[in-house]
């Protein structure tokens, strides 16, 4: 049981560390050109991020009672995890008119974010 609350813990503060990236990076984008280029950059990556979460709800809800049951909730949690990504990238994409590849490049952007938030991340 401690495993799955240090688990859940984990992937909090992997997504705040992720969301905390998304959001410099929007910054960085404001910068240089306007506010919808930005909100662009920053829903692709809110995309990515809101299927890692949906993942984790699913693979980490409980301990499971079999090998077999959790290979399912993990494979299962991947699976709904790239539906939402796509379903919400599509939205994006809708709204994002002209900036389409701005919706790509922070899906990007935050992909890299957390491979190196997990490359980076020690236990207590």
């Amino acid at each position: 049981m401690q495993a799955l609350v240090e688990k859940r813990l984990l992937t909090n503060r992997l997504w705040w560390r992720g969301l905390a990236a998304q959001g410099v990076g929007a910054l960085l984008v404001v910068l240089f050109f306007d506010i919808a280029t930005a909100a662009a950059f920053f829903s692709g990556g809110l995309a990515l991020l809101s299927g890692v979460v949906a993942s984790a709800l699913l693979a980490l809800r409980g301990v499971a009672p079999s090998g077999t049951s959790a290979m399912y909730a993990v494979v299962l949690g991947s699976v709904l995890k790239w539906v939402v990504v796509a379903a919400l990238l599509v939205l994006a994409m809708a709204m994002a008119g002209p900036r389409v590849m701005w919706v790509l490049a922070g899906l990007l952007f935050a992909q890299v974010a957390l491979i190196v938030a997990m490359m980076t991340f020690k236990r207590q």
